[in-house]
């Protein structure tokens, strides 16, 4: 064997060690992040809860509002990649709550209750200076602060209501400047 063909084999050797231990930190890229229990604890009836919710913060007038556009979606997505479990956790337990001070005050769960009963008991909430023992005011708090930012994130409120401009003002290249 002589010299060219020992720096071959070891160039060899070394780019495949090199190769497949790459190859394993690309698996380990791939797979996905741990996931949470959100999914499990997040029923129908508790989505259907957190869409009245923004629905009642942004009704829909005669721009679409928040529930009709998937606000929701968003809200849930944002406490899965971006709160902790305790936040998480505070917001189920505050629509849970919501529930029950719905049927405590007008018969129903909170999703199937009037427009108006609904907005007199955010208003409720909205209005409260101080923290309740269930934590309700701070997940209401939560959500609405999740709802404002998901309404004005949408195609629909940065196109039509902020009128965003991806360019602001235009560019005159040619205009005699007065000195």
């Amino acid at each position: 064997m002589n010299r060219r063909e020992a720096i071959k084999s070891a160039s060899f050797l070394i780019g495949s060690a090199t190769a497949f231990t790459s190859l394993g930190f690309l698996s380990q890229g791939c797979t996905p992040a741990a996931e949470n229990n959100w999914d499990t604890l997040l029923n129908d009836h508790v989505q259907q809860t957190l869409a009245a919710v923004v629905d009642t913060i942004i009704p829909t007038t005669d721009t679409p509002g928040a529930k009709e556009l998937d606000v929701q979606l968003f809200i849930v997505k944002m406490l899965q990649d971006c709160h902790s479990p305790e936040d998480m956790q505070k917001a189920l337990n505050g629509l849970k709550q919501l529930d029950v001070n719905s049927e405590a005050k007008h018969g129903n769960n909170f999703s199937t209750s009037t427009a108006e009963q609904r907005h007199d008991l955010l208003s409720e909430l909205n209005s409260a200076k101080e923290e309740d023992t269930e934590g309700l005011v701070s997940a209401y708090k939560l959500l609405k602060r999740l709802t404002l930012r998901g309404y004005f994130n949408t195609e629909y409120a940065v196109t039509n209501i902020t009128k965003y401009k991806m360019i602001p003002g235009d560019f005159k290249g040619c205009v005699p400047i007065n000195a």
